[in-house]
């Protein structure tokens, strides 16, 4: 019989020091600006690169406080193919995760027939 953990999955850890501490620090504010947690709904769904694009045309000054500019243009893109362990993600999940708990997560299903599931999303924010 096989067991499963209830705890949340392991996402990868960045340690962050100077430029990269406070590119999360400004996004938890940011994102606290924007939206707030809500029970999950479909109703409420919103790919990641939505919610990049919605920080980077709103909080400027967060959103441009990440050290890479290249990073921030590709994140707001439909198709933008960054890995999760990829340093700008693993540092706007951190930020995501103190802005709305340690179990938010952004989640993709792969195959799925709704369009919608297969990129990076959540169906827990809902935009203030």
């Amino acid at each position: 019989m096989e067991t499963r953990s209830l705890a949340p999955p392991k996402r990868p850890r960045l340690v962050v020091v100077g430029a990269w501490q406070a590119f999360i620090d400004a996004l938890v504010e940011a994102l606290g600006r924007l939206y707030t947690w809500s029970n999950s709904s479909p109703a409420l769904r919103r790919a990641r690169w939505t919610v990049c694009e919605r920080l980077a045309a709103r909080e400027t000054a967060a959103w441009g406080s990440w050290p890479y500019p290249g990073d921030l243009e590709h994140a707001v893109k439909a198709n933008c193919n960054m890995r999760p362990t990829h340093k700008f993600f693993v540092a706007f999940n951190q930020a995501c995760e103190r802005a709305f708990g340690l179990h938010f997560a952004f989640k993709k299903v792969n195959g799925h027939a709704d369009k919608s599931l297969r990129t990076y999303h959540t169906d827990e924010l809902a935009a203030l």
